[in-house]
């Protein structure tokens, strides 16, 4: 074999061995990057957009328990409403950013159970922000307990005025209808709700009456005429007094639908937007989890390979070095003893020394240069 090949074929096993070392390197590396990528970019992204879904979803749960809240006024409720556009938007976010991601199949499953969860959940939220937005009164439980005082306090009025007048005693109770404790709520309640205020006004007329009865019965009593005070109670009293009634009825009946509409939101509330809610939040909780699983392999794997890439790459070198030390020495031993060998030969026939046998085995140049 000439030395020509002999140092071509020792630099191509020890190219190989380099390419080998190189490719399994690659390998690691591809292997790492792949399931990095993953991680970073399917994975992570994921886990996010599942989070602002979740995150979003906790703050429009939070919106509703205030909205159906009977204590808060008009406008609180309005912002509330309002603020539901921001938090929607940042669960679209959330969701789209996760929907446009690569699944597993088991992930597909779940985000169908979601999806589906997701529907009904929205629907029910929509019925309890339609009915929210359907009161338009402030503190709407308190305006009910007003009414439902007053009206008593009135009731007993009339009970006190038919007893005193009845014994021809002069009233003692409240004759003027702006300093009763009703009609001071009157003057001072506000409201931007129009039908409900068209109701006030009709208490003006008969309430300013009932009172007045007072003042007609005392200084009817004061004059001796008994007769005219009880007709002031059989005829006059007889006839405003239900014309109070029915005013009071009809704010009562006003008030109650408007309660009523946070009774309905409040059981959409805690009925079947609960259900769809938690419905829902257990399914993303379980793809939150199933996903964190999979970016937990992806690193594993990920530390696997590069370990695994690590160590073949020392072995490989390691057995790389040897071989190629082993084919330098050979290499160099089947050219350098031939060498040594003529080397002698020609300093022997330098001084004339023609006796001397050269044995070789050598087929390359040395050795024809031996043979020659």
């Amino acid at each position: 074999m000439k030395i020509f090949t002999k140092l071509i074929g020792a630099f191509g096993i020890v190219a190989v061995i380099c390419a080998v070392v190189g490719g399994i390197g690659y390998y690691g590396i591809v292997q790492t990057t792949q399931s990095l990528e993953k991680v970073g970019g399917v994975n992570l992204p994921a886990i996010q957009g599942v989070g602002l879904v979740m995150e979003a979803m906790n703050s429009i749960k939070s919106a509703e328990r205030t909205m159906i809240h009977s204590g808060i006024t008009v406008a609180d409720r309005t912002r509330e409403v309002n603020n539901l556009k921001p938090r929607w938007a940042e669960f679209d976010e959330g969701w789209l950013e996760y929907d446009g991601l690569p699944k597993t199949a088991a992930e597909q499953q779940l985000w169908q159970a979601a999806k589906s969860a997701r529907d009904e959940w929205q629907k029910a939220h929509q019925q309890i922000v339609e009915l929210a937005t359907g009161v338009h009164l402030d503190d709407v439980e308190t305006v009910a307990s007003v009414l439902g005082q007053r009206e008593v306090d009135h009731y007993r009025w009339r009970n006190a005025f038919v007893y005193e007048v009845g014994k021809n005693q002069p009233f003692t109770g409240q004759l003027d209808s702006n300093m009763c404790a009703f009609g001071q709520w009157l003057n001072s309640y506000q409201t931007d709700d129009p039908g409900f205020t068209a109701i006030l006004a009709k208490f003006s007329e008969p309430h300013e009456k009932l009172h007045s009865l007072g003042q007609r019965a005392n200084r009817l009593i004061g004059q001796g005429d008994f007769t005219a005070v009880q007709n002031l109670v059989d005829v006059d009293l007889a006839q405003v007094f239900p014309e109070m009634e029915a005013v009071f009825k009809e704010a009562k009946d006003y008030v109650s639908e408007e309660i009523g509409h946070l009774d309905q939101a409040t059981a959409v509330a805690f009925g079947s937007s609960r259900a769809a809610f938690n419905s829902f939040m257990t399914t993303l909780d379980e793809l939150s989890e199933m996903i964190r699983n999979d970016a937990d392999a992806g690193r594993s794997s990920a530390s696997a390979a590069a370990s695994r890439s690590q160590w073949i790459a020392i072995v490989a070198a390691i057995l790389g070095i040897i071989v190629a030390m082993m084919f330098g020495f050979f290499i160099t031993r089947s050219i350098v003893r031939p060498l040594a060998v003529a080397v002698d030969t020609a300093q022997s026939m330098a001084v004339g020394d023609l006796t001397m046998e050269i044995q070789q085995n050598s087929r390359d140049e040395t050795g024809q240069l031996l043979g020659a």
